[in-house]
């Protein structure tokens, strides 16, 4: 019991051990009865609540495994107690069960009633020997004898006489199992100079140190094998070659290696000549490789034999630790110092914790006496089945702690757990996010036998209490009277009411709770950092708002606050500073500039009448410098002012405005400015010309034919469409078609650009819903677990919202809209249909009739027209439209459906009296031409011939595009002329476009320029059945109040400079222009030491006027500013000659990521060029040029 040591005698075993993860096929443990405070739960969140209000601990059943317990502390943390070796087996059943290792006959095979596999053993024959599995895979060994009946005995299983004087032992473990020849004469020694077990294993075997590894299709190892060994029966405390367990060497034993192949025809083994054949060695011999699966790494050294490996106690339940010293026990054959290590795996769950304690739990079974001595844990190198004293002892790195103890059986203290402090390792463990932890145990003093002798099991533990700290708050926002604003940049608020301060903080560890901790700063007056009460602790994930007084807030001053979550036990990291500017100053009323509007009682020019659009341009009064734009509103009586206009960086925007009354009678505009604190002008009292008031007469509309899309009554189809405001959010927009061909007005929002719809939840499609003329917008969202309905009218320049209605039972998920008239009535309502999901690959097309009055728009109940058959189309596969394909007076109701291998074809159901006929095919693209998520569709009559129409703008790929219409006809077929248009290559990417008829017959492109909020509006005039190529129509930016309207003209463009570095380094010359300021950019790289010249050349994708030129430097944390030209000159050419104008020596070097300005008189230009000189590198994070 004391140590390896060498002598000679006696017979020989030979031992097989496998070993893997948990099976129980055992019955289920016995459930506890209930109790007010239990000691489990289900899951994290009830165990946490559980624990807090019990103030004891309560274990997370779903965190249970066969090593590990996890459980939740009455102050918010957790305890992982985990084990080297399998504690307890779950049954099929999903109770648990202690191992029991016990062997019993079911099934025709040998099995153990409960261990960490799926095992069992041969009942006899010449079948598989041992069998195990776990979910990585399964391995057979077979043994190259028929085997007889065993006789079961526990855990053993032993087959007598597999050859003369040979025994087989299987032993079931908790782990897995050991097979043992058990060579009882010598005259069965020379049959054992090789042994083959045969293998069976869709797993892949490979040799790896001594021994081999079985890793499944993906590299992970499921089992192991270290080096095999022999040994005889030298040793050991009852004598030489007494009876003993067939587990492992005793103390004493000889021990010599093994030769191990692994292939066809399976394991081989070549035990050692010397050994094997020398006849002073004592019977029996143990030939021993080992298989073991899951973490099983724990190991012995010695300094006595520095080159000799113990993996896992070579089988063994305990080992000695300490010094072996022959002058008092003659098993040591040596003297020699014996160390103990076991290595734990880190759960992920651990990783980047606050460790609060950790202790190393291990079982002293026995001393050399009765005299407490002192033991100690070290920090170690990991183990593995190589590991020996010559390349393990360097590596106990940090002592963690000691005990000074004994125990033994007859003494005060018998057998029992001894814990250590080993917090630092965990610590740097779970900092690190290390995958394992490996822990040693040494004799306090290793030079004498009575002072340091101990023996240990190998089923040591690892107890650890952790927190997960919260995470740094997200989402900072500051909220004032007049608006509230993001911390990406330092925003200006009105806190004439006192400003609020607002952060969402969250917790990984489920049932936590957290509480916020802000603090704040005057930065102007350069106060102090004050830290405000901690709010209340509430379940996260929550917004928490800090408040301060308008006392506190001086108007022109900037402040400053940052905040932490707190859940009990840690802190997160505080927040970045979040800045803001207290603006208190109300803006003064704006100018209005408007030719075609004459005060009133001038007469209206010929172009101003009811449902046309006219523009005015709104200017911010003087002194106002930081107007963002403006809300107006127009009616026949005063109107409040809910739609907005962007302005550009000059303070001002160009507004469409639709007249609504004729002859004598007043059109009242209303105009409120806005800067970018939020401040409002006051709403100027009306007048027929004053500063944000307006009056003035308009002529009657002219005949005008009813249009699709038309929300305004002129005829012509706008454009309304959701646009992004960031977030997940858009806002509805709208474009105004002009007199003019198919040109568009300047965009509005025409619902206030505050209001917002959720994108993945919103549904939205257009029509007159109320029967007014005018186009309207029907919006769907959640409403709890039904649908709302509610209709967005038109007023000709507004939308406003209607009574809502609730679709009962609905869910958004399965709803996909369109609209048309499907009932004819005479109003001229439009009807709403929903082709909904109902699940089992099929859909229904539920209709919902128009039956209100203009003004009033409601809804019939939902009906259902049509039924498709189950299990024939998949509703995911759907792109659905609607129109009179066939011209017959009835709205048809069509799809593209996705087909596998990129095949699409088109399906329509034509309209009958109260339903739909089942479908028909129109189109087929055939396989592999058409792939069904690369096209956008849109509807419309094109070529004015009183049917329904399809057009297709379909992504080729390499950001390329081509627009392909689909023609109806009265035959009810399709025609297709192909591609009526293809972009350039690389001009037009895919899922950037926004599709809508336009004017007449035409179509409107909504193209998202950059990542930003730029957008680029291009119209295709139809011509019969053809179209010509597009036009722009509109440029500039669109998205939350405080976006500039302008259009970046750099955005798309094509450059060249001097040099660049390279693109792997994460520098590009397209990454300067494209919409982001916050990434790298371009860098020159051409000679770092020297001072020289670079440039960077951008030609604009269309010409335009330039007016300012916007650099951005680096804004990455380290390196805010680096490498901005001192020195540099911008150039615009106008396509035929260039000319500087901008040039600065001595720029001063950055101090923030802001963009710098630069201005000038605008200027025709194709191509903008900036040039650094006397300079090393030359950096921009991005480069932007409006036209002022």
């Amino acid at each position: 019991m004391f140590g390896p040591v060498r002598r000679a005698a006696g017979a020989a075993l030979v031992a097989l051990t496998v070993a893997a993860g948990l099976s129980a096929p055992g019955g289920p443990a016995g459930a506890a009865p209930a109790a007010a405070c239990p000691t489990a739960a289900a899951n994290a969140a009830t165990a946490t609540a559980r624990a807090r209000a019990c103030k004891s601990r309560v274990e997370l059943l779903d965190r249970r495994s066969e090593r590990d317990q996890v459980f939740a502390n009455p102050n918010g943390s957790y305890t992982l107690e985990t084990s080297t070796v399998p504690r307890r087996v779950r049954g099929t059943d999903g109770s648990w069960a202690a191992v029991d290792t016990t062997l019993r006959s079911i099934g025709g095979r040998v099995r153990p009633l409960a261990t960490a596999a799926d095992l069992d053993f041969s009942a006899a024959g010449a079948g598989a020997m041992a069998r195990i599995a776990t979910a990585g895979g399964a391995l057979s060994l077979t043994a190259p004898w028929t085997l007889p009946a065993p006789v079961l005995s526990g855990s053993r299983a032993t087959y007598a006489d597999v050859l003369p004087g040979v025994d087989l032992v299987l032993s079931a473990r908790p782990d897995g199992f050991a097979e043992t020849l058990v060579v009882r004469t010598r005259e069965s020694l020379p049959r054992l100079r090789t042994v083959t077990f045969g293998v069976d294993t869709a797993l892949t075997l490979t040799p790896q140190g001594g021994g081999f590894v079985a890793a499944d299709a993906r590299g992970r190892t499921v089992f192991t094998s270290p080096a095999p060994k022999m040994w005889d029966s030298s040793g050991g405390s009852g004598g030489v070659g007494a009876p003993r367990s067939p587990d492992g060497p005793a103390e004493g034993d000889r021990v010599a290696g093994i030769g191990l192949k692994v292939g066809e025809p399976g394991l081989t083994l070549t035990p050692d000549r010397a050994l094997l054949d020398d006849p002073a060695a004592v019977l029996p011999l143990y030939i021993d490789p080992q298989v073991d699966a899951g973490r099983q790494d724990w190991a012995m050294i010695s300094s006595g034999f520095p080159d000799e490996e113990y993996y896992n106690f070579d089988g063994k339940s305990d080992e000695g630790s300490g010094y072996c010293d022959v002058r008092l026990e003659s098993q040591c054959n040596r003297n020699q110092v014996k160390r103990l290590i076991w290595e734990f795996a880190m759960p992920t769950a651990v990783h980047g914790t606050t460790i609060l304690g950790a202790t190393f739990r291990a079982w002293e079974t026995n001393a050399w006496d009765c005299t407490a001595d002192w033991v100690e844990a070290w920090q170690v190198g990991a183990v593995s089945t190589a590991t020996n004293w010559n390349n393990h002892a360097g590596t106990w790195s940090r002592g963690l702690s000691a005990v000074n103890i004994a125990r033994r059986s007859g003494c005060a203290n018998g057998p029992g757990w001894l814990d250590f402090n080993v917090n630092p390792a965990v610590v740097d463990a779970a900092a690190g996010r290390w995958a394992t932890v490996a822990i040693g145990l040494k004799a306090g003093a290793e030079n004498t036998m009575p002072g340091s002798w101990k023996r240990f099991r190998n089923d040591a533990q690892l107890l650890i209490t952790y927190n997960t700290p919260p995470s740094v708050p997200d989402s900072p926002a500051t909220i004032g009277t007049s608006q509230r604003v993001g911390c990406d940049t330092v925003g200006r608020v009105n806190a004439t009411d006192g400003v609020s301060f607002a952060a969402t903080a969250r917790d990984v560890d489920a049932g936590a709770t957290v509480l916020a901790r802000f603090e704040w700063q005057n930065v102007t007056a350069g106060t102090a950092v004050t830290a405000l009460e901690d709010t209340p602790s509430v379940s996260p994930p929550h917004e928490f708002q800090a408040s301060l007084p308008a006392s506190s807030l001086p108007d022109g001053q900037t402040i400053q606050w940052r905040v932490r979550a707190f859940d009990g036990i840690d802190n997160s990291d505080y927040t970045p500073w979040c800045r803001f500017v207290v603006d208190n100053r109300t803006p003064g009323q704006p100018s209005i500039t408007a030719p075609q509007l004459p005060p009133f009682p001038a007469g209206p020019p010929a172009g101003a009448q009811i449902g046309s659009t006219v523009t005015a341009t709104f200017g911010p009064a003087a002194g106002d410098t930081d107007i963002t734009g403006y809300y107006y509103g127009i009616g026949s009586i005063e109107t409040a002012p809910t739609i907005w206009v962007p302005a550009g960086f000059d303070g001002r925007a160009t507004a469409p405005l639709v007249p609504v009354a004729s002859g004598l009678s007043k059109n009242f505009l209303t105009v409120v400015a806005v800067d970018s604190a939020g401040n409002r002008s006051p709403v100027a009292p009306t007048a027929p010309d004053a500063p944000g008031a307006r009056q003035f007469r308009a002529n009657a509309a002219g005949a005008v034919t009813p249009r699709p899309g038309d929300a305004t009554g002129d005829g012509r189809a706008d454009v309304t469409l959701p646009v992004d405001a960031g977030g997940g959010q858009a806002t509805l927009w709208r474009w105004n078609a002009t007199s003019g061909g198919d040109g568009l007005a300047g965009p509005a929002a025409v619902q206030d650009v505050e209001v917002r719809y959720p994108v993945a939840t919103t549904r939205t499609v257009q029509g007159d819903f109320d029967g007014d003329r005018l186009s309207d917008v029907a919006v769907l969202t959640p409403d709890g677990a039904n649908v709302r309905l509610s209709v967005q009218r038109s007023t000709a320049n507004a939308l406003l919202g209607a009574p809502a209605q609730i679709l009962t039972g609905w869910n958004i998920a399965n709803v996909k809209l369109v609209a048309g008239n499907f009932d004819g009535d005479a109003a001229g309502r439009t009807d709403i249909a929903v082709i909904h999901n109902d699940g089992n690959a099929t859909f229904s097309i539920r209709v919902l009739l128009a039956n209100g009055s203009p003004g009033a728009p409601t809804f019939a109940a939902p009906a259902t027209w049509y039924t498709h058959p189950a299990g024939w189309a998949d509703w995911v596969n759907m792109k659905t439209f609607a129109g009179d394909f066939d011209g017959d007076g009835r709205v048809d109701i069509g799809y593209l459906y996705q087909y596998p291998n990129c095949q699409t074809k088109m399906w329509v159901h034509y309209g009958t009296p109260g339903g739909f006929e089942t479908a028909g095919l129109k189109w087929d693209s055939g396989a592999g031409a058409f792939c069904w998520a690369a096209a956008d569709l849109v509807t419309g009559d094109f070529d004015a011939d009183g049917r329904g129409d399809v057009s297709l703008l379909y992504d080729l790929g390499g950001c390329t595009a081509t627009l392909m219409p689909f023609y109806g006809n009265a035959d009810r077929t399709v025609t297709s002329p192909g591609r009526a248009w293809t972009s350039a290559a690389g001009s037009w990417c895919g899922g950037r476009t926004a599709l809508s008829t336009a004017g007449t017959t035409g179509i409107a492109a909504l193209y998202r320029v950059g990542t930003g909020f730029q957008l680029r509006g291009y119209t295709f005039g139809a011509a019969g059945r053809s179209f010509g190529p597009p036009v722009l129509a509109y440029r500039g930016a669109v998205g939350p109040r405080g976006t500039v309207a302008d259009a970046n003209l750099v955005l798309g463009a094509t450059g060249s400079a001097s040099s660049s570095a390279p693109s792997d380094w994460g520098w590009s010359l397209p990454a300067a222009i494209d919409g982001v300021s916050g990434g790298l950019g371009w860098s020159s790289w051409s000679d770092v030491d020297n001072p020289h010249t670079e440039w960077i050349e951008l030609v604009l994708p269309e010409p335009g006027r330039v007016g300012r030129v916007v650099l951005f430097p680096r804004g990455d944390p380290t390196a805010v500013g680096n490498n901005f030209p001192s020195d540099f000159t911008i150039e615009v050419f106008d396509g035929t000659a260039g000319t500087t104008v901008v040039s600065r020596t001595g720029y001063p070097f950055p101090a923030s990521a802001a963009g710098h300005h630069f201005t000038f008189p605008p200027r025709d230009a194709t191509r903008i060029r900036v040039t650094g000189t006397n300079l090393q590198l030359m950096q921009f994070a991005e480069i932007e040029a409006y036209s002022g």
